[in-house]
């Protein structure tokens, strides 16, 4: 929406529901302080570049270094935060826990543009550049954290520990037709009915039965492929069922029931791109009530 809206400004951080405030993390101290100053601006420089073209790890941990040195000597609150803050970043791009995207990329080039700023004599940060790296530090989850000791401190200063990490590069819209999903939801219900009606004993519900899950399996596979095993069975089931020209068991009559109920609940808020949704239907379709369904039909109750 923000590229259609011809936007300036589009970042990942935009739906992030962090409410910024100015925490002072306790990083560890640099031994090493430092003012702003030429030489400092000519080794971020170089640093910066060399984190933008290839993402070199050496040149992340001299940035890491020199925001911590920076911070050491700032007295303003929003400054010495600020420093700390990039330091941590510097330190999780570093260690290879963000991808070096354009955003990441954007970042980096942007704390040389604030430096300038702060070097002026002035004492203002930017509070989006501010929550833009935190966003980042969020999804930044050290394996070690002795490794990474100023980006654990500053996550546990906001408690980004509660923040879930997210792949910001995956099309969250778009992904199946609403409309057939709208029809999906649609042909559940109607299948759901009648199927708890035949279960009670309205046998005049076998009529229609066999096309109301065709088109229920229909759907299922068009929107989440994974599942067509679960939509074969029950069509095998719901076809043995019409066959025998008999109201199903009790037993089939729960477990067919449960299948439907399932997909109702994974159809109310689908995400095809679930690995989670995958598995849940794997269990549906190796339960074994449902698998033998047919068998149970065919030697009656």
């Amino acid at each position: 929406m923000q590229e259609l809206a011809g936007a300036d400004r589009i970042h990942p951080a935009d739906l992030w529901g962090m409410e910024w405030r100015w925490n002072d993390p306790a990083t560890p101290p640099e031994r090493e302080a430092r003012v702003y100053d030429p030489a400092v601006r000519a080794r971020m420089d170089q640093a910066v570049l060399k984190v933008v073209k290839t993402g070199d790890p050496h040149a992340a941990h001299e940035l890491t270094k020199i925001g911590l040195s920076l911070a050491a000597t700032q007295a303003a609150r929003q400054p010495r935060i600020f420093w700390k803050i990039c330091a941590a970043y510097f330190e999780a791009v570093g260690l290879g826990l963000l991808p070096l995207d354009i955003y990441v990329k954007r970042a980096a080039s942007r704390v040389l543009l604030q430096y300038a700023s702060l070097a002026k004599g002035e004492l203002g940060v930017s509070d989006r550049l501010a929550q833009d790296l935190l966003f980042f530090c969020s999804q930044a989850v050290p394996a070690n954290e002795a490794d990474a000791p100023s980006l654990v401190a500053v996550r546990k200063a906001w408690g980004l520990s509660r923040s879930t990490t997210v792949d910001y590069q995956t099309a969250q819209y778009g992904r199946f037709d609403p409309i057939l999903l709208s029809q999906a939801r649609k042909r559940i219900v109607a299948a759901k009915e009648t199927w708890s009606a035949l279960s009670g004993g309205e046998v005049g519900k076998l009529k229609g039965l066999a096309d109301q899950f065709h088109l229920v399996s229909d759907s299922l596979t068009k929107l989440h492929p994974p599942s067509a095993l679960l939509a074969a069975s029950l069509t095998n089931v719901i076809d043995a069922v019409v066959r025998s020209g008999r109201p199903p068991g009790a037993e089939l009559a729960m477990e067919v029931a449960t299948a439907v109920l399932y997909l109702e609940a994974a159809f109310e808020d689908l995400d095809p791109a679930d690995s989670e949704l995958a598995l849940r239907t794997g269990r549906q379709c190796a339960d074994p009530s449902l698998a033998n369904a047919r068998r149970a039909v065919r030697v009656g109750p």
